[in-house]
């Protein structure tokens, strides 16, 4: 009779082989049932004018912003994947172009076939926009199905596409759950990076989503950042032009253009040059938080800065008003004026509600050219806060 630690290491040993192939039918399962899906997207981008360019620099770029602008400057196209998800659709991840960016869109299905697309719509909840053919084909759309959350030490699949040596490969990643919180609490996490993008497969290869966040994630009201039947039930916004005409509209009676002047101050040093924030006059813009001339403008000032301050005008509708430096707001990093007779709208919901994570909103940046007051509006989605030092 073998001892007991022997017989042990004997069935572990036997297991191990079994796991493996698990490992490897689950894989196979996960490309089979993702890979006709699947497209390579080229993306080319319109060059920007003197004036784009001009405007551009003068604005502080993240790095994916810098990446597309260097790309459409040297004529390369922008490459990423998405998936079919009915048969005239397909989803890729939002990456902020609009419609006046772009060139035309070139897809790539797992055929070989090559087909032009265009932007359709954005997705309300999800951080997705959907490509439909310029030219009516049938796609062959994902199968997803129910998600079960896995347990510490079960595994997930992620399939992703990338192009590697001009030629779009298809990448099956194993995923183990390795983390849980620590104290009791619904809802799913893991905190594992993913692309977002890639499809989401459970342990057995079945779809079950698509990343929309760095994060996979399940809120204890259901909201979630991939799972597959809540992003084809979304909204689809094909209108946003027409969304953003009454914020265009309604701005101006809540949003004020603010001029502060500071004084000048002597320097023994004739050479050294002055800071025109030191000596000078900056345009800044407010937004009224009641109906007598009180506004944030959100524009932190040091407190040796406010000092400096020699005078506040508000400006509306041509005229000037003189307005009274009230405080600092530091909880949102901005400073308090008022301009007593000055008419204004409330144009702040006291009682406001963050959105909820991922759901499209609206951003409106209102910015001085030349004299005039210039309104930009785009969308954004919040996933999380985080706390630490400025």
């Amino acid at each position: 009779m073998q001892p007991p630690l022997i017989a042990f290491l004997l069935c572990v040993s036997a297991s191990l082989p079994a796991l493996a192939q698990e490992d490897r039918e689950a894989i196979r399962k996960t490309d089979e049932a993702v890979r006709k899906s699947f497209v390579g997207i080229d993306i080319f981008l319109k060059k920007k004018t003197r004036l784009e360019k001009a405007e551009l620099e003068e604005e502080t770029q993240d790095a994916e912003a810098q990446r597309l602008l260097q790309l459409a400057e040297n004529e390369q196209p922008f490459e990423t994947w998405g998936v079919a998800v009915e048969k005239d659709f397909i989803l890729m991840a939002d990456k902020t172009l609009k419609e006046s960016d772009i060139e035309k869109i070139q897809v790539t299905d797992s055929t070989g076939t090559k087909f032009e697309a265009k932007l359709h719509s954005v997705g309300r909840n999800h951080d997705f926009v959907l490509l439909k053919p310029v030219q009516p084909r049938e796609l062959v759309p994902l199968a997803f199905s129910d998600w079960e959350q896995p347990r510490l030490g079960e595994t997930f699949h992620i399939t992703h596409a990338d192009l590697v040596d001009h030629a779009w490969q298809i990448n099956v990643g194993p995923y183990i759950q390795t983390n849980a919180p620590l104290v009791d609490a619904k809802g799913w996490f893991c905190m594992d990076i993913m692309r977002p993008g890639a499809v989401v497969s459970d342990k057995k290869g079945a779809t079950v989503g698509i990343a929309l966040d760095t994060y996979l994630w399940v809120l204890p009201d259901g909201r979630s950042s991939f799972l597959g039947k809540h992003i084809l039930a979304d909204d689809r916004l094909t209108d946003l032009e027409k969304r953003y005409e009454p914020l265009r509209k309604s701005l101006p009676t809540t949003v004020k253009r603010v001029e502060v002047t500071f004084r000048s101050e002597k320097t023994q040093d004739r050479f050294m040059p002055t800071d025109d924030a030191q000596a000078g006059k900056i345009t800044l813009f407010g937004v009224a938080l009641d109906d007598k001339g009180t506004l944030f403008v959100a524009q932190d000032l040091s407190r040796d800065m406010v000092r400096k301050i020699e005078d506040i005008v508000v400006v509306d509708e041509g005229k000037t008003h003189p307005a009274a430096f009230v405080g600092l707001f530091r909880g949102f990093g901005g400073m308090i004026v008022r301009a007593e007779g000055l008419q204004t709208r409330p144009g702040i919901v006291r009682d406001g509600q963050a959105p909820p994570r991922g759901q499209l909103f609206f951003t409106a940046t209102v910015e001085d050219r030349f004299g005039r007051n210039r309104i930009k509006l785009d969308y954004n989605r919040l996933f999380r806060t985080e706390r630490g030092l400025a």
